[in-house]
């Protein structure tokens, strides 16, 4: 149908074109008598459309004709594909509020200003938001520190936790996801049950700890008395209570290990900070691996004279559980490296290296999982406990740093902590 009325009208174009000519050539009329007519009914179209186009349902508006009526058959298809779009559109908006409203946490949209658009339910609850409260910053509305700091982030994706403003005694959980140019959505969770679960967790494994503590003391005394006069005792039981005596050290080192995480688990922040000499901790950890074994070869290689800023009995800690892994799960004569450097990145580099067994892939995600053991009877028989890697995660995490992990079956094995930046201090800083 376009077509034809496009043809149509090229069709009557040529026709008054060649109609002017002849009536030149015969010297009937002046030749602009039929093009003057031409353009005067195109005018009369363009004004049809214009009129159409400014009140699309006036009955009383007629459809251009020729080149103007294609124009508006493409522009009247173009506005019912939009309007068709704008329905499908709404629907979704529709669907996504109805969802969002059943939601258990709570919803936030808000524009590249940070002007509330749209909030659900538990959001209002959680958040103390209302109605009046649409078209304005987040920020002026939800004034505590931690969540401006989390909304002036630039990162895309960003969480924190903070009380909540209405109510100081629920924990909230707060992501924000933005799709980096126009929009925004916040999700707000409550997590106080979920942090008493995890209070009620550490508080047992520190009171059970405890407990157990005092009892295995007085097994272990008597069991290190007998051991001490094993003369007396019969021939049958010398070799059980060695035994036992082992078994309950390896206890009181797993309670002591235990209590260690109870305490990391409950800090949130450092307790104290001091400007550390890594080089000469790292020597003292050296000097006392050499003590529990004179079958491994330990190096030190420096790479800077940067101090760290940090907790030197966590860190002292959390070194000499890597150095006391590779010593445990490295055979005789292997070679641990202890290594402190600055990469490219800026980042303090505190690493641990052996050239042992390795460790197989599929083990270096759950390695700091509590208890996690890559061979069971291995640990058991060397005295591990299977907290040591826990311990190293926690204390990494309270200094902002990352554990790696990196190893091949054959190859040895790598651990090493990733230090912020804003830990390492220099020689020219402290100048």
């Amino acid at each position: 149908m376009m077509s034809q009325r496009w043809y149509r009208e090229l069709y009557l174009a040529i026709a008054v074109l060649l109609l002017g000519w002849g009536l030149d050539a015969l010297q009937w009329l002046p030749a602009l008598v039929p093009v003057a007519i031409y353009l005067a009914w195109q005018l009369w179209q363009i004004r049809r459309l214009i009129r159409i186009l400014q009140a699309p349902d006036d009955t009383n508006a007629r459809e251009p004709e020729g080149f103007f009526g294609v124009v508006y058959d493409h522009i009247y298809r173009d506005r019912q594909a939009a309007a068709q779009r704008e329905k499908q559109l709404t629907k979704r908006i529709l669907r996504f509020e109805e969802s969002s409203a059943s939601l258990p946490d709570g919803v936030v949209a808000y524009d590249r200003l940070g002007n509330v658009e749209w909030y659900n339910a538990p959001a209002g609850r959680l958040l103390g938001l209302t109605q009046r409260d649409l078209g304005q910053r987040i920020v002026n509305v939800v004034r505590s520190p931690p969540f401006v700091a989390l909304f002036e982030s630039s990162e895309l994706s960003a969480t924190t936790q903070m009380p909540a403003p209405t109510n100081s005694q629920l924990q909230l959980q707060l992501l924000k996801v933005s799709d980096g140019n126009q929009r925004s959505l916040l999700v707000v969770r409550d997590i106080t049950q979920l942090r008493h679960l995890e209070q009620v967790r550490r508080d047992f494994v520190a009171n059970a700890s405890h407990e157990l503590r005092t009892p295995l003391t007085v097994i272990s005394g008597y069991l290190e008395a007998m051991a001490d006069d094993s003369e007396r005792l019969p021939a049958a039981w010398q070799t059980p209570v060695q035994q036992m005596g082992q078994q309950a050290r390896r206890m009181q080192d797993i309670i002591a290990d235990m209590l260690a995480l109870a305490v990391l688990d409950g800090q949130q922040q450092l307790a104290m900070e001091a400007d550390i000499s890594v080089d000469t901790l790292l020597e003292e950890i050296v000097a006392a691996a050499q003590q529990l074994s004179d079958s491994h070869q330990f190096r030190l290689q420096p790479g800077t004279d940067a101090a760290l800023r940090g907790a030197e009995k966590e860190l002292h800690s959390a070194v000499s559980n890597l150095v006391y892994n590779a010593v445990q799960h490295t055979p005789a004569g292997s070679l641990i490296t202890l290594s402190w450097s600055v990469n490219d990145q800026g980042q303090g580099c505190l690493s641990v290296e052996d050239n042992g067994d390795g460790i197989p892939a599929w083990h270096l995600n759950r390695l700091t999982e509590r208890f996690y053991r890559i061979d069971a009877d291995r640990s058991r028989a060397t005295g591990g406990t299977g907290l040591g890697l826990a311990i190293v995660k926690h204390i990494a995490t309270l200094h902002g740093a990352e554990l790696q992990v990196n190893s091949e079956v054959g190859e040895g094995s790598r651990f090493t902590l990733l230090f912020p930046r804003s830990r390492l201090i220099t020689s020219d800083q402290v100048a």
